[in-house]
């Protein structure tokens, strides 16, 4: 009997914790909500279509050009669209019309080289970041203060240093994504994160060097 005593107590004990375990498991999950986001970079909400949209911009103005990189988010009230994306294109020096038609974009983290086929319409290019390959982009983004970005079209290419106060808005919007795991909530047009994911690894891989 006391062997049997001492057993129940072993189990009573085991369920405690086990639902101690859980409940705190539980109080860490973060739950979809758009006000998750509205400390980020340039957030805006059109509250017309019940969307928002965060963007980390750097733009530099030449005498005949405007060069503008970015990181962009976005979603509504039923999720995030889709991947947080990285974009750069080359307008005039008025940022309203095309001056090349960029066909790649390069970004130098570190010592290693991120790219992607290309992908965008035809006037820009976009990195897609996907849950694995680009969650570690982004994981390498927040541990440096500085990157490098080149823009190629089809006649050259130009290269970008983003550091200082032009990197402040990258590593916030950066590390906003993995502290909510972005990911987790997506819900748009492309599906959830794993059709994303599928989509991303089979047109768009990203490629490290």
């Amino acid at each position: 009997m006391e062997a049997l005593g001492k057993m129940k107590r072993m189990i009573i004990s085991v369920v405690v914790v086990l639902l101690l375990c859980s409940s705190v498991c539980f109080a860490d999950t973060i739950k979809y909500d758009i006000s998750l986001y509205e400390d980020m970079p340039n957030y805006q909400y059109d509250k017309f279509d019940k969307n928002w949209s965060a963007f980390a911009p750097y733009l530099h103005q030449y005498s005949d050009a405007t060069v503008v990189i970015g990181l962009k988010i976005g979603g509504n009230s039923n999720g995030i669209e889709m991947s947080p994306v990285i974009y750069g294109w080359v307008r005039d020096k008025d940022n309203t019309t095309t001056k090349y038609n960029v066909s790649g974009i390069q970004l130098l983290i570190g010592e290693a080289v991120y790219s992607a086929p290309m992908l965008g319409a035809g006037t820009e290019s976009i990195i897609m970041l996907s849950s694995t390959d680009g969650k570690e982009l982004l994981k390498k983004l927040v541990e440096v203060d500085g990157i490098s970005v080149k823009l190629k079209w089809a006649t050259g290419s130009i290269v970008e240093e983003i550091e200082g106060e032009d990197f402040v808005e990258f590593k916030s919007f950066a590390q906003k994504c993995l502290d909510t795991n972005v990911w987790e909530f997506i819900n748009g047009a492309l599906g959830d994160n794993d059709a994303c994911d599928t989509l991303i690894d089979q047109m768009w891989p990203l490629e490290i060097e």
